[in-house]
């Protein structure tokens, strides 16, 4: 018989996080799933050693391996980081 990996698609975050670009953060991220379109869809490449972290922290947490809270941490560094880069391409 095969393996079943349980993916819990509707865990969310406590706190959800509030993103967007530049002041206004006009979307919110409830749990790891979002957080993984998210990052799909908007992160940039150049960000790629935190939001790699993320995404794979994200998942785990969607298959209950990771905390939720130790995926959200991620997720805000990933995004912060997304933001630096940016902000400040130069310097990446």
């Amino acid at each position: 018989m095969p393996n079943v990996v349980h993916i819990d698609f509707a865990v969310h975050w406590e706190k959800p996080v509030h993103v967007g670009k530049s002041d206004l953060l006009d979307q919110i991220i409830r749990g790891p799933a979002e957080a993984i379109r998210y990052i799909d869809d908007h992160l940039d490449e150049r960000g790629r050693q935190y939001y790699s972290k993320a995404w794979h922290l994200c998942h785990g947490a969607l298959k209950g391996e990771t905390s939720l809270d130790l995926s959200r941490q991620a997720f805000l560094i990933a995004f912060a980081a997304s933001s630096m880069i940016t902000m400040f391409p130069e310097c990446f």
